[in-house]
């Protein structure tokens, strides 16, 4: 199904500006749910910007790395702008900018908003998953993994999804 709703997605893509356009799955840390944000930019030297996010309409989604997803680009935490993101399924960082938008989590391997985040001490913060790991956060993500059309050709156009209203810019 995870790959259905990519595939969807990475299709309607432009061929030929693949670098200039990939889409980031992550994960709802309340609810679980999976959010899929479309990122665009200008140039490969210039930073993605969001252009759409769309929640899924499905909680059976596999885990990332698991099933037939497609394989991955690694892109530097730097090449994205992440201005006005929240979190579409619990809200998390629309009313207020967060210190921490989302955490990897080491149970599941997600990318996860930072619902659960909480500080217990100056520097010192903790992290609970939906999927039930949690501890203290430690480093910092490095890389986010993006998915491109010229990737996933294959993939099937008929999944669910739910457009959300574009995210807040600051």
């Amino acid at each position: 199904m995870a790959a259905n709703i990519l595939g969807g997605i990475l299709r309607a893509m432009v061929p030929g500006h693949e670098g200039l356009r990939t889409t980031v799955r992550m994960r709802c840390g309340k609810t679980g749910s999976v959010t899929l944000a479309l990122f665009t930019r200008s140039a490969t030297s210039a930073q993605f910007r969001i252009e759409k996010v769309l929640l899924t309409t499905s909680d059976s989604e596999q885990s990332a790395g698991q099933g037939n997803e497609p394989a991955a680009d690694h892109y530097d935490t730097n090449q994205f702008d992440w201005s006005g993101w929240y979190c579409p399924s619990c809200g998390h960082n629309q009313n207020a900018e967060s210190a921490h938008r989302f955490a990897r989590c080491g149970g599941c391997r997600e990318l996860v908003c930072g619902f659960s985040i909480r500080e217990i001490a100056p520097g010192i913060s903790t992290f609970k998953c939906f999927c039930g790991a949690g501890g203290r956060l430690t480093g910092q993500i490095e890389s986010y993994e993006g998915h491109s059309a010229a990737k996933n050709t294959a993939l099937a156009l008929d999944a669910p999804l739910k457009a959300l209203p574009p995210p807040k810019r600051s």
